[in-house]
């Protein structure tokens, strides 16, 4: 907990300053978050511990070291990690799921259907190329969502609220990089580990 906690501040401190120091610092504890949060949930789970949420946050781990080179290439592979830890995270819920609630499921995924869409659209006025794959992402939130409806309990909100601010993290960081409008990376760290952080915790509680 303290080494998690201590590279979050690290990393937001640090996010989005100047000196070649600091960034260096951002990129570094930037690789060291999700492998210190797989560590933290296994530290509390310990042998009772879900595979799949092991994969999710390896990939989600990928993923960061591949965003961080600022060329198509590479973002395109991130975007494909962050998918398939998308897809891990969804069948860790789906194999926990205690009752379903098709209501929420409808609402949500509708919410968050009309947000992609407005999404794509808002993207695609700058660059095609981004807004066609993080449409294609946007299949692996949508999924995350339809896993955690049938998990509702009492970790369903926290769980939800994760990763809607994963995709409001994402949304962000798609219009840092097409140049609609700039937001502070501290911000877009911050949601982004809020994000994985409730996702986590839904599975420890």
């Amino acid at each position: 907990m303290v080494f998690f906690s201590l590279d979050v501040f690290l990393n937001l401190y640090c996010s989005g300053q100047t000196s070649k120091v600091q960034k260096g610092v951002a990129i570094f504890s930037k690789c060291l978050l999700m492998p210190l949060l797989l560590l933290l949930y296994l530290s509390f789970v310990g042998r009772d511990y879900i595979i799949w949420v092991v994969y999710a946050l390896s990939f989600h781990t990928v993923g960061d070291i591949l965003l961080i080179p600022d060329k198509k290439v590479s973002f395109g592979l991130g975007m494909t990690a962050f998918l398939l830890g998308h897809l891990c995270y969804a069948k860790a819920f789906f194999i926990s799921s205690i009752q379903q609630n098709y209501l929420i499921l409808i609402i949500a995924v509708s919410i968050i259907a009309l947000v992609e869409v407005r999404a794509y659209r808002i993207l695609s006025e700058k660059d095609k190329f981004f807004a066609k794959a993080a449409l294609s992402y946007s299949i692996g939130i949508i999924l995350v969502i339809i896993a955690i409806s049938f998990r509702f309990n009492a970790t369903y909100i926290m769980a939800l609220t994760g990763i809607s601010l994963f995709a409001f993290s994402d949304f962000r960081i798609g219009l840092n990089v097409t140049k609609i409008r700039e937001t502070s990376k501290a911000v877009v760290m911050a949601t982004y580990i809020g994000g994985q952080a409730l996702m986590v915790c839904s599975f420890i509680i």
